[in-house]
């Protein structure tokens, strides 16, 4: 039960929007006993998104760009609640969530609950925008999550273990083609990132096939990358065996 002498503000999400905004009401509020900050989120951690691709090829493992949520200073956020917000009330200001165990590797709901707020911050991050494209969502993989990263990695080791089983030369360059949609800076850094994975551990492990895999980039956009973009991240467009400036309009098995 909410205490009315208490102003009451709920962050629904941990991520860049959800973390920072707490850090700054944590500078202008510290102190104060007539706030209180709680922090709602699906994820028990904070996810340093712009290094998952280094995750997605193994560079780095997965706990080395997250941080626990409950790491951040305590002093003024009073609760982290582990739960999947599904709907938000603006009228009774409520929101409702399902409540998740604090295990990671679960995503079991516990129980549904509801949470009042005086002041409510949406900072839920974004989902994969597949366009309509045609088999896209059955068929490619996104890049959001951990899991994406460790499901995109799993798939390239797969992807050469089948290379290595078939016998006509057609089907292996056809198992180790490997397409990337988005000519932005995280595509161009992953496609940059798979061609040292394939120079490197995949040599090793697969010497015959590397030479048989190719990496196709794109772009819907008339140019790669961000206008802002470093002088490093364009270099890294060498390492591409293809690329196209062109929109993806369908993706098939």
């Amino acid at each position: 039960m909410k205490d009315r002498n208490i102003t009451r503000i709920v962050i629904c999400g941990s991520g860049f929007g959800g973390v920072y905004t707490y850090m700054n009401l944590h500078k202008q509020l510290h102190g104060r006993d007539d706030i209180e900050v709680i922090m709602v989120s699906e994820d028990d951690h904070f996810l340093f998104s712009p290094l998952l691709h280094e995750v997605a090829v193994g560079n780095l493992p997965p706990h080395s760009i997250t941080q626990p949520a409950r790491t951040v200073p305590q002093c003024c956020l009073d609760r982290v609640i582990t739960g999947e917000v599904h709907a938000f009330d603006p009228d009774n200001k409520t929101i409702r969530y399902d409540r998740l165990p604090d295990d990671a590797n679960t995503k079991d709901v516990i129980e549904e609950d509801t949470l009042s707020y005086d002041y409510l911050v949406m900072a839920l991050g974004s989902d994969t925008d597949y366009y309509g494209t045609p088999g896209a969502e059955d068929y490619a993989l996104p890049l959001k999550r951990l899991s994406h990263a460790s499901a995109i990695k799993n798939s390239i080791v797969q992807q050469f273990q089948e290379a290595q089983r078939v016998e006509d030369r057609h089907e292996k360059k056809s198992a180790l083609r490997f397409v990337i949609v988005g000519g932005g800076a995280t595509g161009v850094e992953l496609a940059g990132e798979l061609g040292d994975l394939f120079e490197n551990e995949m040599h090793e492990s697969f010497p015959r096939l590397c030479e048989l895999a190719s990496i196709h980039l794109y772009e819907g956009g008339d140019r790669l990358l961000v206008p802002n973009a470093s002088m490093y991240t364009y270099i890294r467009i060498l390492s591409l065996r293809k690329y196209m400036t062109t929109a993806c309009w369908r993706i098939r098995r």
